[in-house]
């Protein structure tokens, strides 16, 4: 009774440790992805607050063409993607 019950269990137990596995690679995965994500996210953010400074600035707003100026000057690739 004891070897069939250890037959049974050792398929599973195989299992689990395969499934842990997965799971472990499965969250670096996600792990990494989110940071991407995060990143992409601040661009984005970035490139918006720029696009309304310029329409701001564009419209005749000196404050944003003052703050625009002011991206520019101090990192020139934020503005220009």
């Amino acid at each position: 009774m004891a070897v069939h019950i250890a037959d049974k269990l050792e398929p599973l137990v195989k299992q689990t440790t395969e499934l842990e596995a997965r799971i472990r690679v499965s969250e670096e995965n996600i792990g990494a992805k989110q940071c991407v994500l995060e990143q992409q996210q601040e661009k984005l953010a970035s490139r918006l607050v720029i696009s309304e400074l310029a329409v701001a600035a564009k419209a005749g707003s000196r404050k944003a063409y003052t703050s625009l100026s002011q991206l520019y000057a101090s990192n020139p690739t934020t503005i220009i993607p």
